[in-house]
Formats: structure tokens, sequence, C-alpha cells
């Protein structure tokens, strides 16, 4: 089951926007590097872009949509 977008909605009016951007340590080929969100509906955009290949066999996607 896919993570409903709604609830990240909810969760983007509860942030103080006067805190700043959002700053997460993301892995790269060459380490770490800093994502940065200028608002938290960016991140939701690239929280629910976080997915499984169609290739996964189909046990193992529902693992990780229930993970």
């Amino acid at each position: 089951m896919p993570l409903p977008s709604d609830c990240l909605e909810s969760i983007a009016d509860a942030r103080d926007p006067s805190l700043g951007p959002l700053v997460a340590s993301w892995p790269t080929p060459g380490g770490v590097s800093n994502v940065e969100f200028s608002t938290l509906a960016e991140w939701r955009d690239f929280v629910l872009g976080l997915g499984l290949r169609r290739a996964v066999a189909e046990i193992a996607a529902t693992k990780f949509e229930r993970a």
C-alpha cells in the first residue's frame, strides 16, 4: 500500500516556515551530500518519488510498501 500523500500534507502545515529550509544528508556515489528543501511540499514530492523499480519481485515490493 503506497504512502498516502494526505498524510505528508498534514504535517506540512505543522512546520514553522521561519525555521528555514529543511536540510537532510543523502547518500551519493561519492559519499554523502546535503539535499535542501525550501518547503515540505518539495520534501513530500521527494519522498513519494522513492520507490522500487518494477523489475523487483512482487513479494519484495509488497514488503517494501508495508515498511
